[in-house]
C-alpha cells in the first residue's frame, strides 16, 4: 500500500468513527423489533465499555420510536430515543 493510500484508509475510518444509525420499529415484550422484523436489545453504554450491556427502558409495548446508535450482535449501543410515537 503506499503512502497516500493509507492516509485515504486512515481519514476513511476516521469520519465513519462515530457515527450514528437510526432505527425505527416498535417495542415488544420490551425489546426493539425493527421495521426489518429482526429482534434487538438496546442499551445507552458504549460498545467498548468493559462492563456487561443492560436494556434501556424503551416505553409501553406496541409503541413506535426511533433510536440512533450503533447496532452490533443483536445490540444498539449507544442508543437514544430520538422519536416516540404511539
Amino acid at each position: 500500500m503506499m503512502s497516500s493510500d493509507k492516509h485515504l484508509v486512515d481519514q476513511q475510518k476516521l469520519t465513519l468513527e462515530g457515527e450514528m444509525s437510526k432505527y425505527e420499529g416498535t417495542v415488544q415484550d420490551g425489546r426493539f423489533r425493527l421495521v426489518s422484523g429482526e429482534v434487538v436489545r438496546v442499551t445507552s453504554i458504549q460498545p467498548q465499555e468493559a462492563r456487561a450491556p443492560y436494556d434501556m427502558e424503551l416505553g409501553d409495548d406496541g409503541s413506535k420510536i426511533t433510536i440512533e446508535g450503533d447496532l452490533q450482535g443483536g445490540w444498539i449501543y449507544s442508543a437514544r430515543i430520538i422519536q416516540k410515537g404511539s
